[in-house]
């Protein structure tokens, strides 16, 4: 066996050096924290012990050094994790510090209110992640790596049915107490999305005092009991006051009573204004959706056009913008007229399976590692943190750098092995259900599958209390379950270049040759050795992963015809 020295040091990140006695770290492919450990140390100064409260904001980060030489060199490698738990034992005069790796800090950290502003990121994952980590761990390190947007789509209507006067003013009036409104429908010259509007002008010369722009109430109806978004687009006289509102009746025309008001600034350009609220009237069935102005001045006007009155469906930013049966259509939505174009409501359709707004909503008192990890997975990724802060959104091809070689009667000091159907992390089809409550109180149900073939002989089933992050996890973790029936669990001396997920051949007295990937690898400090974790397959002794670099493969398999050479 070889003959090697190592030496632990570790010391409180900017302050104290520790005596270490003892412990173990391990980097563990299936686990958040991606890196865990303990360090027994000999019991220091009251001043250090303060310092080593994990319950600190922000608590200490512990340092652990590795030296190491071996006959043929050196090797060195540095933790650097966080501090979660110290036990002390004051019978042995030590103490045990549980260490972790950052996503530790994520599971810590939760907003108290809903947060909306990842639904900004939706054309990036890295932005999404990066949005998360930087709010919880200013300055975190997101390493480079490939993007992929990551779309929150949600079915929608809008409920007013002539929402821009498209061919005529049918909806749309006017009134006052005093003087009078000139209607006018303009064809062209709206905002982009919603080109026609109607221009109110008071007459010149004229005071119109307490002037309502409304949709007769006749054309919208509503459900109570649901929250809903009413947007509008207006350009009006610079300064003028404004105020968005709606005024809700009965069945009967009764007033039940008013939304929220929008007061806002009416200028010369258009802008885009709403509100969002709960319909607590059980008599309502219907709106007045309307733009009030306390006083127009002789020949002052107010434009108006893209009325929009939906459900909430949780991205305020999507809710708010304009739509109409005349919408072109994308690669993500349909848009259609219930009925007559510019005299119906008009629908909007998902063309494509992805998150729900809900799924891109970090909700209060919900972990940062518990909001992002479905939103990852489902994207085929992992989001792992690695002993040096260093942060990788890790695709299911991902291999560290380097390759292990553990072999009987060379370096193995210990080794087993184990294949089993009924080890719950081998399957090759599963289903995942997603169960929460949006944001009407209202229990929702999304399924995502996947088999690796269509003849799968083993199913598992997840099911997780969260918003439906898009498809993607069960064909995740169906293909990351692949190799896992058989396990092979080797001890050797610490190899400080070893990782999880990385290339491992092992070699094992009566056996075949075992080629795959390390799951976990977990260092002990006390006898300076290192167990392997890893996900094999046999490997006959011509298969080419096996030559040595330049030799030539040439005991192709049958029908093969290829000849290569190894790397």
């Amino acid at each position: 066996m070889t003959v090697s020295t190592h030496v632990y040091t570790a010391q409180i990140v900017g302050g104290a050096t520790l005596r270490v006695k003892g412990g173990e770290v391990s980097l563990d492919a299936s686990r958040a924290p991606h890196v865990d450990g303990t360090v027994t140390i000999a019991l220091p100064s009251l001043a250090v012990l303060a310092a080593l409260d994990p319950r600190l904001s922000p608590a200490a980060r512990i340092k652990i050094d590795v030296a190491a030489s071996f006959p043929w060199g050196t090797q060195s490698r540095s933790f650097n994790l966080t501090l979660r738990d110290r036990t002390i034992n004051h019978a042995t005069g030590r103490v045990e510090l549980l260490v972790s790796s950052d996503e530790g800090i994520l599971s810590d950290y939760a907003p108290l209110t809903d947060d909306l502003a990842p639904l900004g990121y939706q054309a990036s994952l890295r932005g999404l992640v990066g949005y998360v980590l930087n709010k919880v761990i200013p300055g975190a390190v997101l390493a480079a790596g490939t993007d992929v947007a990551v779309p929150a789509l949600a079915d929608s209507s809008n409920l007013i049915r002539n929402p821009r006067a498209g061919v005529n003013t049918t909806d749309w009036y006017g009134t006052y107490t005093s003087g009078g409104l000139t209607i006018n429908r303009i064809g062209s010259n709206g905002p982009s999305y919603a080109p026609t509007y109607v221009a109110y002008l008071s007459n010149s010369g004229v005071f119109t005092n307490n002037a309502e722009m409304f949709i007769t109430d006749a054309a919208v109806s509503i459900t109570a009991g649901k929250k809903h978004v009413l947007s509008v687009s207006v350009s009006a006289i610079n300064g003028r006051q404004l105020i968005l509102d709606a005024m809700c009746l009965d069945a009967s025309g009764n007033i039940t009573g008013f939304i929220p008001p929008v007061n806002f600034t009416g200028n010369a350009t258009w802008q885009r204004v709403a509100t969002e609220w709960f319909v607590p009237y059980p008599n309502t069935v219907r709106i007045r959706p309307r733009i009030r102005a306390a006083q127009l001045g002789g020949s002052e006007y107010v434009n108006v056009t893209g009325w929009r009155l939906c459900e909430v469906t949780g991205d305020p930013a999507a809710d708010a913008a304009y739509f109409d049966g005349d919408t072109a259509d994308t690669a993500q939505y349909d848009y259609s007229w219930a009925q007559t174009a510019h005299a119906s409501i008009s629908n909007r359709k998902r063309l494509t399976d992805a998150a729900t707004p809900d799924g891109l909503t970090w909700k209060a008192g919900q972990s940062a590692l518990a909001f992002l990890g479905p939103i990852v997975e489902a994207a085929g990724r992992r989001l792992v943190c690695d002993e040096n802060r260093v942060w990788t959104l890790r695709e299911t091809t991902y291999s560290a750098p380097g390759t292990l070689a553990i072999r009987h009667g060379v370096n193995l000091t210990d080794g087993s092995e184990k294949i089993s159907r009924r080890d719950e992390d081998w399957f090759d089809a599963a289903v995942v259900v997603y169960r929460w409550t949006d944001r009407n109180g209202i229990q929702q149900e999304r399924t995502d599958s996947y088999a690796l073939t269509a003849s799968y002989t083993r199913l598992r089933r997840f099911e997780i209390t969260t918003a439906y992050p898009g498809p993607g996890f069960a064909q995740y973790v169906v293909k990351r379950a692949q190799g896992r029936g058989r396990e092979v669990t080797v001890s050797t001396v610490s190899d400080w270049a070893a990782a999880a997920e990385q290339e491992v051949q092992i070699v094992l007295d009566g056996a075949p040759t075992q080629t795959g990937q390390t799951i976990s690898v977990a260092f002990d400090f006390d006898r300076d050795e290192m167990t392997i974790t890893s996900r094999t397959i046999d490997t006959p002794p011509g298969a080419w992963i096996l030559l040595a670099a330049g030799q030539k493969w040439t005991d192709s398999p049958v029908g093969a015809s290829w000849t290569g050479e190894a790397v």
